[in-house]
């Protein structure tokens, strides 16, 4: 509050201009480890535009103000008041975009009822929501985000955690070849048998919970 009532200070909105060799520049200067660790990074890739994601994931965290703004020597600021938005979220996203009459965000094919202010993106297949609010739903060909469309911290830690675990999906570029996953269809419940078919091959066993309507639960063939 202090701040703002000085007037002495301004808002960082994060727009910076710069060439190529300026930056380039700053980051041996103040950055070296960084600006050698993408390099690798394109040339393990040998796409200069995708740089390889294994390799890329090794460097440490650091924002450019961090890393750049706030060590360089050669930096100016320009006051300016233009209308404009940090689309830097789900949120942000979702509010840029045209809504439907209930305030849904939809692109590709979705069917919603009783649904309202979601951003729902579906790229390979239909998504159906019903009785859902403020919740962002994206689906890719390789992953499903279902989430609260106000909690951006929830979605950075979830972010965090599955690469602490080594989710391929998290680092891999879209449409990346993995190692087959087992198949897993609806077990089929005759007498005290389930019938479970097992496409694929795992490390871990199928785990099958009994229904609640047999205390003894059936026994699994796969």
């Amino acid at each position: 509050q202090a701040f703002v009532e000085s007037k002495n200070y301004l808002w960082n909105s994060g727009m910076f201009l710069f060439s190529a060799g300026v930056l380039l520049n700053e980051y041996t200067i103040h950055a070296d480890k960084t600006l050698k660790g993408v390099r690798r990074a394109l040339e393990a890739s040998g796409d200069l535009h995708r740089p390889d994601a294994a390799t890329y994931a090794e460097l440490s965290e650091q924002p450019f103000d961090k890393a750049i703004m706030e060590r360089s020597n050669r930096v100016a600021v320009v006051p300016c008041n233009p209308g404009w938005s940090d689309i830097g979220s789900w949120e942000s996203l979702w509010e840029i975009h045209q809504k439907d009459d209930c305030g849904n965000v939809i692109q590709g094919r979705a069917a919603c009822h009783k649904t309202s202010n979601c951003l729902i993106q579906a790229n390979t297949r239909l998504i159906a929501c019903a009785g859902l609010e403020n919740l962002v739903v994206i689906e890719t060909p390789d992953a499903l985000l279902i989430a609260d469309r106000r909690n951006g911290d929830a979605m950075r830690s979830l972010v965090r955690m599955l690469k602490s675990a080594g989710c391929a999906e998290v680092t891999d570029k879209p449409g990346a070849k993995r190692a087959p996953r087992p198949q897993i269809r609806p077990a089929v419940v005759a007498s005290d048998f389930a019938v479970r078919p097992i496409t694929g091959v795992s490390e871990s066993p199928a785990i099958y919970t009994p229904p609640p309507s047999n205390p003894q639960g059936p026994r699994e063939v796969a």
